[in-house]
């Protein structure tokens, strides 16, 4: 007898827990200037993510302020590049 818990459409999550915040990637500090830049995921099956840059010192020692993006489904892509710019010091958020 099947489960009747069992998710029918499971193969859609690839491997993700549906609804569940997960951690795709972590983005080390790649400079000075930049910021270690944690990316998520959550699945629904659409694909949700969440930036999040981490509080950081730039290079003439000025607190660097954590932020926090999200993007609407399917925009893995531009997630990963924000995460990779901040991470270079290329973007952040100004007061």
């Amino acid at each position: 007898m099947e489960n009747p818990n069992t998710n029918h459409l499971s193969f859609l999550y690839d491997g993700l827990e549906h609804g569940k915040e997960t951690l795709l990637k972590h983005f080390d500090k790649t400079c000075e200037d930049g910021q270690s830049v944690d990316v998520y995921v959550t699945a629904t099956p659409a694909r949700f993510y969440r930036i999040d840059a981490l509080p950081s010192k730039n290079s003439v020692g000025y607190d660097v302020p954590p932020f926090s993006l999200s993007t609407g489904s399917g925009m893995e892509k531009l997630a990963l590049d924000i995460a990779g710019a901040a991470s270079g010091g290329m973007i952040g958020i100004a007061d």
